[in-house]
């Protein structure tokens, strides 16, 4: 017997996610003002290899766009597309909170942003990984970054895309993981500075279980760095993840943000978000990790150094880290350091 969950009217539709017992996976797209790319990303997602498929749309410019978006929507007639306006703007992180509320109900689930196309066998390939164990609740692709001045929007592969492979991408064998792999190289000189979108909830096939046993909720989160903080909260419950050593998702954006973000403005404030949400997730997170036998010494060691890199690299906003790389610090040697040497003789006799 069929079992789907009822989800409230969504534009003049019922909205249905099917139960895992038809394999089904729901595509969400939160958007704002951006309808050419909008359009380009729903268009890739409804055209994939695997079609059981649900694609959402949650509208967060209803109200300026005065329901256009919602006209260009029905233009594709089909029937696997459902339309969810937003009646007040309640920004980026609302609306992917929001997402990950109705998201807990599904049994598998992708969040993809407005400026991401999906190859046309990404859906099949996260799901064919997402299936290789029963300990897997995430599966992670390649990203590919294009430059929308220079650009076609496509779904399909192009000259020249080999000039934009994005870089921090270890995994060389596509295969299942222990999420501590993951959780470790965010904490690593790989991840210097904060740009690991491959590994990010944003276009990763998630089990909707897995956040409704969470119960996310709407901390106060920055934005640049907010999505990392909740893909570590998200691998810190998850045992296994999925890797594919292959390009899924094409991003497009404009040629200052292809490769790493350098942020060269001495007072630009979005180099210091990551590192406070990395401190907030290591201080809030700590006896999750040290129950999966993770080091939290060599954790905040990495850390340490990343927040003096950046304090003299990007000098203007030092005063928003200053105290925690203190408190930090010392809590580093004055505690954890004496305790990774009590435990290191514990393990040798």
């Amino acid at each position: 017997m069929t079992e789907s969950f009822i989800k409230p009217t969504f534009g003049d539709k019922i909205y249905e996610v099917e139960s895992k017992l038809e394999n089904y996976i729901t595509i969400f797209i939160p958007t704002y003002k951006n309808e050419h790319l909008l359009l380009a990303c729903v268009k890739s997602c409804l055209e994939q290899t695997y079609n059981k498929i649900n694609v959402v749309v949650f509208d967060n410019g209803y109200r300026e766009n005065k329901g256009s978006l919602q006209k260009d929507l029905a233009r594709f007639n089909d029937e696997r597309l459902f339309y969810k306006n937003n009646n007040t703007n309640i920004d980026l992180y609302g609306n992917f909170y929001l997402i990950l509320s109705v998201a807990s109900e599904t049994s598998r689930f992708m969040l993809i942003t407005a400026d991401i196309v999906l190859t046309k066998s990404s859906v099949e390939k996260l799901n064919i990984a997402y299936n290789l164990d029963d300990s897997i609740n995430l599966a992670f692709g390649k990203t590919l970054v294009r430059d929308i001045n220079t650009t076609q929007l496509s779904s399909e592969f192009q000259d020249g895309d080999e000039n934009y492979i994005q870089s921090g991408w270890p995994y060389k064998k596509s295969s299942f993981y222990n999420s501590n792999t993951i959780i470790q190289y965010f904490f690593s000189l790989n991840n210097l500075n904060s740009e690991l979108s491959h590994f990010s909830f944003i276009n990763a096939l998630i089990d909707g279980s897995l956040i409704k046993s969470i119960g996310l909720t709407r901390p106060p989160l920055l934005w640049h760095g907010g999505e990392e903080y909740l893909t570590l909260k998200i691998l810190s419950f998850s045992k296994s993840i999925s890797i594919l050593n292959e390009t899924l998702y094409f991003l497009y954006t404009n040629n200052q943000r292809l490769g790493l973000a350098e942020r060269p403005n001495l007072l630009n404030y979005t180099r210091y978000e990551p590192i406070l949400n990395e401190f907030n997730y290591l201080k809030n997170y700590e006896p999750i990790l040290i129950s999966r036998n993770i080091s939290i010494f060599r954790l905040n060691i990495f850390l340490i150094f990343k927040i003096v890199y950046t304090m003299v690299r990007y000098p203007g906003m030092i005063f928003l880290i200053t105290f925690d790389l203190i408190k930090l610090t010392l809590r580093t040697f004055l505690v954890l350091s004496p305790l990774q040497i009590l435990l290191y003789i514990k393990n040798k006799t």
